[in-house]
């Protein structure tokens, strides 16, 4: 599934079919401060890296990433994972400099979950620091199933 999809007037593009400087927009958003402090994984990475995950996606069939748009505004990024017949895991990161689009974000990954890959169950996690995600996935409707240490696991059913 290497298409681009359009859902609920979104456009969802698929990292595989991303643009030379889409790519390096994406990375740019990964690396900013206020991105990656809600990262399990911390770190500045580097394009070759970055090029190096975008390689990988190419044959993964239980993997699948987006960079959202909507009327022409780049609004985020979205990622279904660990995809199984009815359900995935699920991350979401807003492009940084834009505002009050979590909840667009929200919306555009239920659709593509519900409507193109017919899933049924939305699984995550968060990091107990991120604070205004899990007050974003509560409004969304998903459920704390558990927590350790570090982060909390929740689910939604569609």
């Amino acid at each position: 599934m290497k298409q681009n999809f359009n859902c609920e007037g979104y456009e969802l593009l698929n990292y595989l079919n991303l643009h030379p400087q889409e790519i390096e927009m994406i990375l740019e958003w990964r690396n900013h401060e206020s991105v990656r402090t809600f990262m399990r994984e911390q770190n500045i990475i580097s394009m070759q890296e970055h090029l190096s995950y975008l390689d990988n996606l190419k044959n993964n069939k239980q993997k699948f990433c987006f960079l959202l748009k909507e009327k022409g505004a780049y609004l985020g990024v979205i990622e279904l994972s660990k995809i199984t017949k009815n359900s995935a895991y699920i991350a979401l990161n807003k492009n940084p400099h834009a505002k009050h689009v979590g909840a667009k974000l929200m919306k555009a990954l239920e659709c593509t979950a519900a409507n193109i890959f017919k899933l049924q169950l939305l699984k995550l996690s968060v990091l107990q620091t991120n604070t205004l995600a899990f007050a974003l996935y509560e409004k969304s409707g998903f459920k704390l199933i558990s927590k350790n240490e570090r982060e909390f696991f929740m689910e939604k059913s569609l």
